[in-house]
């Protein structure tokens, strides 16, 4: 990796979260992370709870955007560089289709005044994935009828993100919006989560450690004499 690439996760954090075991060495320019370093801490209550309350809720468009992205997986391979081939992937995109899209940025980025990729200004590498999806005369699919995953294949778009978005349980909210709109709005949670993971897995961590002082405090309050208790409660109302 070039000295000047951005790195997804920094490589402190990133020592922080091999040694928990949550995440894997690279390969391929990739790691792999659990999913159990991103999502909130709970106790068994609350996880009982979260979990029906979820299951009695009705399919709404952020559920669908996140099912697109996280689709049950407890591993998610992840892009060592920010800005990579390896991140069009992530994002959604079948290889083929993100080595295109790096070339064009690449060569934008390195040659900005050569057309017709360059224009003089600074290229914007998320602006790429959108312009693929966005642009082009493929007719976008709107309706039951239409050919959602030829629409999906015409634009690049890998199995995993077309499994996804053609998930039958999401048929009636999938049909409220064309597929072109469901793409980018997939594509733009999934470039924010990314761009903001650093600040999730440092905000997680904080929150852990938190729970674990929390439970290690308790664990000695339950140790203790009903006179030491007595005694420790008059000591910290003065």
């Amino acid at each position: 990796m070039g000295d000047s690439a951005r790195r997804t996760i920094s490589a402190e954090l990133a020592r922080q979260l091999e040694e928990h075991g949550d995440l894997s060495p690279i390969i391929n320019n990739k790691r792999k992370l659990s999913f159990a370093a991103i999502t909130p801490p709970a106790s068994d209550g609350s996880r009982s709870s979260s979990s029906s309350s979820s299951s009695a809720s009705l399919i709404t468009p952020a559920s669908f955007h996140t099912y697109a992205l996280s689709q049950n997986r407890k591993i998610v391979e992840i892009p060592e560089e920010l800005e990579s081939v390896e991140t069009y992937v992530f994002l959604g995109f079948d290889e083929s289709t993100a080595a295109q899209l790096w070339y064009r940025y690449a060569r934008a980025r390195d040659h900005p005044n050569d057309p017709p990729y360059g224009g003089g200004l600074e290229p914007d590498f998320f602006e790429f994935a959108l312009r693929q999806i966005e642009s082009g005369n493929i007719h976008d699919a709107t309706c039951g009828d239409d050919d959602w995953d030829a629409f999906m294949r015409g634009k690049g778009i890998n199995q995993r993100m077309r499994e996804a978005i053609l998930r039958p349980g999401f048929d009636g909210i999938r049909c409220t919006a064309s597929c072109r709109f469901w793409l980018v709005g997939a594509l733009t949670r999934a470039w924010a989560g990314l761009t903001a993971l650093e600040q999730i897995l440092q905000k997680k961590a904080v929150q852990t450690q938190n729970i674990r002082e929390t439970t290690r405090r308790a664990a000695g309050r339950s140790r203790m004499t009903p006179r030491v208790l007595s005694l420790l409660s008059l000591r910290e109302a003065v």
